[in-house]
């Protein structure tokens, strides 16, 4: 309830004054100026002549805490079974009036879905969809246990440690963050949707115990003792229901199970309450992290009964640490007896442990792929390689190479992955290329919003294909841990936790909606910039009041927006295809003639009209380069037509180098348009005429359909004479390279796969 509600219906604004001095206050407070700034800038003659409400940067935020309130933030002490240095303190809210604000916000009202549905690409039914939470078999299975008329909603939880500190003091938070599954996704993983809430600070305390590892058990089993605390209204919403209320004011009848937990893969072991090297999602242990199948799931029974045989049979006393930890570790457990997840109904950890597509794929690739082919190319080789490819606005241009790369975030991964299958062709063993082929396909077929069960038998296909050509690269030497010794096991969690993905799909929906990127912008916002704008002096209550602050201020400045019909642009959430109509800049013609100079874009181009892009594939289309971008002038005198008023283009064409390939095992080899085998990419080579002059014609700029990268052929090894201002003139081959674009690569990769 707002206490001030009377003050407000005459004025709208209160605690200020009036509209002009609420935007005033706003802008205060959502600057990063300090309170002695804002004191200076109130104390100047010309703002005192307005006659603000408020004299002081005090004053003001007083104010502020007089708007309406959102979730409040509690505090409790902890008292552990063991000493800590300091005392130990957790900050939370209460997770049910976080889902409610979620719920109740008209922002989202557009964007949430109550019910689960079962989506099919045909009438008959045979072509199931995944896309949203609600479209996989979790929430069908929630919703069948529910009474009748009950609604669902998915509560979503992350945390990850995170550094507020910068070069000194080494100071780290744990945040936890809750949102709804039930909001689509396309506005869930904006950061400006503000669909994540901070719920909790979870304490990171320093034992006084002699044995580090022992250490290490304490503070997991604190992290669960506090997810026990801050959980339990969630526990008791899933299991009995709940009203709440939802933008239009209905209310719902509804259970709160975890549909999904974002963590990366070694909090996910820790929050399963498995050991160190053993699957928190499956049954498989570290020697069986490389099979090429999918063992069976870890369920909550597996997790209780191993608990009970350790308390009940072996009668061994869990605050025994030594004892206990020695006695759990039999059963690959990591010494927590009392996992969070035990009492939370319809809640499995093989469910909610989701793929995280930023760690489990992109880092995956950094820390694995990268290095097995720096392994076998050397780093100069492959260091030159990267430094003469094109560059390309919005991507990174790696002039020195990638093998010194230092503090590499998941930009630099995205961009390494664009270009690494055509940069390392031909000069790597053939099986030791399809297998890092086979995992580039796998890792941009899941990153698909809208994923069917065709292309879930893409995924499988392209990890069956890794699996049976992974000796390649123990053959090569590739795998090497410290001092360059050579590994020869498979032992990597992330490489296991590649089979239970499609799983995770037919269950939770698409795995993209999971990737940590969202949850660690939000870190952001949430997080270190509060923690920058305190004196360092516990941080943790100075988050709560900032963050408590900011959301009255956003909240409230929505109200109003909204009580006068004009929404802010900072609160407005567009759909995906808001911005379609809006090209990305504006190009100037000069005399109406532009010419490329240093870079002239490829592209494809149509040449039937009734084929159409990008279900077609590269069929009906060919690939040029943009030479001169031109519009015809009429001489005066001469009647203008519909026709002569376009865009023309000056192209110069490539033709695609036919492969020989095979359809099917066991059929006939045919030679024709079609990728080259090992790299899936097509080759292509510049057309030319009998006499060696490169082809090209005049056609209608309409005809563009997409940018796409060429990158050189290199070969067995790159000619040293090549940089990136010559590799692309100089090259007599190259790869029409599916990877710069996830657009692009499902466009030629899935359309390919249909013919």
């Amino acid at each position: 309830m707002d206490q001030y509600s009377a003050e407000r219906i005459t004025n709208l604004y209160y605690p200020f004054a009036s509209k002009a001095e609420w935007e005033l206050a706003l802008f205060l407070l959502q600057s990063k100026m300090s309170m002695a700034a804002i004191d200076a800038f109130l104390s100047l003659e010309l703002i005192r002549r307005i006659g603000l409400s408020f004299r002081t940067a005090k004053d003001l935020r007083s104010r502020a805490e007089m708007l309406p309130k959102g979730p409040q933030w509690k505090c409790r002490t902890l008292h552990t079974a063991h000493p800590t240095k300091y005392p130990v303190h957790l900050f939370y809210r209460d997770p049910i009036e976080c889902l409610q604000s979620l719920l109740s916000n008209p922002i989202f009202k557009n964007h949430i879905q109550f019910t689960p549905l079962r989506v099919f690409q045909l009438a008959q039914e045979q072509m199931r969809v995944y896309s949203e939470w609600w479209t996989g078999d979790a929430a069908w299975t929630m919703q069948e246990q529910l009474p009748p008329g009950a609604s669902l909603l998915g509560t979503i939880l992350s945390s990850d440690k995170t550094n507020i500190s910068a070069m000194t003091g080494g100071r780290v938070a744990h945040p936890l963050l809750i949102s709804l599954a039930n909001i689509s996704m396309d506005l869930r993983m904006r950061a400006s949707s503000h669909a994540f809430l901070l719920l909790a600070l979870l304490p990171i305390p320093k034992f006084i115990h002699k044995n580090k590892k022992l250490r290490g058990t304490l503070e997991n089993c604190l992290v669960h003792e506090c997810l026990d605390i801050i959980t339990q209204p969630l526990k008791k919403a899933a299991e009995i229901g709940m009203m709440m209320t939802d933008p239009l004011g209905y209310r719902h009848y509804c259970f709160t199970p975890l549909a999904a937990y974002i963590v990366d893969t070694p909090e996910a072991a820790m929050l399963a309450g498995m050991a160190g090297r053993t699957s928190p999602v499956t049954l498989a242990s570290y020697t069986q992290f490389g099979d090429d199948f999918r063992h069976e799931p870890r369920m909550l029974a597996n997790t209780v009964e191993s608990l009970r045989k350790i308390e009940l049979e072996s009668r061994i006393n869990p605050w025994d640490l030594e004892l206990y930890t020695k006695e759990a570790m039999k059963y690959r457990l990591n010494g927590v007896h009392r996992p969070f997840f035990r009492d939370w109904p319809m809640s499995e950890p093989s469910v909610f442990l989701t793929p995280e597509p930023l760690h489990h794929w992109h880092k995956f690739l950094w820390d694995h792929n990268v290095k097995w082919c720096c392994n076998v190319l050397g780093d100069a080789e492959i260091d030159f390689r990267f430094s003469i490819l094109h560059p390309h606005t919005g991507f990174h241009h790696f002039t020195e190479g990638i093998s010194k790369l230092k503090q590499v975030t998941g930009r630099e991964h995205w961009d390494v992955q664009h270009y690494l299958v055509p940069v390392i062709a031909g000069a790597v063993p053939k099986h030791l290329l399809i297998a890092i082929r086979a995992l580039m396909d796998f890792r941009y077929l899941v990153q698909a919003r809208i994923i069917d069960d065709r292309v879930c038998i893409m995924i499988q296909t392209s990890l069956k294909e890794f699996h049976d050509h992974k000796a390649a690269i123990l053959a090569a030497g590739a795998r090497r841990g410290k001092g360059s010794k050579i590994i020869d096991n498979w032992y990597i969690p992330k490489l296991e936790f590649l089979q239970s993905v499609v799983p995770s799909i037919r269950s939770n929906g698409s795995p993209i909606q999971w990737s940590a990127d969202v949850t660690e912008r939000t870190h952001i916002s949430k997080i270190k910039d509060p923690a920058r704008a305190s004196n360092n002096q516990r941080y943790e209550e100075q988050i709560c009041r900032y963050l408590d602050r900011t959301e009255k201020c956003r909240q409230f400045n929505l109200a109003m927006s909204m009580l006068e019909g004009a929404i802010p642009q900072s609160t407005t959430c567009p759909t995906p295809n808001d911005d379609d109509n809006e090209s990305d800049s504006e190009t100037e013609f000069d005399d109406n003639c532009v010419t490329t100079n240093s870079h002239c874009d490829v592209v494809l181009i149509n040449n039937d009209p009734t084929i159409q892009w990008p279900y077609s594939g590269i069929k009906g289309h060919s690939v040029a380069q943009i030479r001169i971008i031109m519009h015809p002038i009429l001489k005066p005198g001469f009647r203008s037509h519909p026709s002569l008023d376009k865009f023309l283009a000056y192209i110069q064409h490539f033709d695609i180098v036919p492969q020989t390939t095979r359809a099917f095992p066991g059929t006939r080899t045919s030679r024709g348009r079609f990728p080259e085998p090992s790299t899936g990419l097509y080759v292509l080579k510049r057309a030319k005429h009998a006499n060696k002059v490169v082809k090209g014609s005049i056609i209608c700029l309409d005809t563009v359909r997409v940018h796409i990268e060429l990158t050189p052929r290199f070969g067995d090894k790159a000619n040293p004479h090549l940089t990136k201002q010559t590799s692309a003139g100089y090259s007599s081959e190259f790869w029409l390279d599916k990877y710069f674009d996830k657009e692009l690569f499902y466009a030629l990769s899935l359309s390919s796969s249909c013919n």
